[in-house]
């Protein structure tokens, strides 16, 4: 009985390290394809303030 409780416990840990660990990557790839969505967009020219945002984002990624 201990050792089926054990591997559920086991079971549910590496199930959710899983979801997690995907999770992660879809945020990574979303936030990728989002960006060079809004790279494609904006052909015009930007503003002083909007260069502005953009450096800061730069810098902290």
């Amino acid at each position: 009985m201990e050792a089926m409780e054990l591997m559920v416990g086991v079971w549910f840990i590496t199930i959710s390290f899983c979801l997690i660990i995907a999770g992660v990557i879809v945020s990574l790839v979303l936030r990728r394809r989002g960006r060079r969505n809004k790279e494609e967009i904006s052909d015009r020219p930007r503003t002083d303030e909007e260069q502005d945002d953009l450096l800061q984002r730069e810098l902290f990624e």
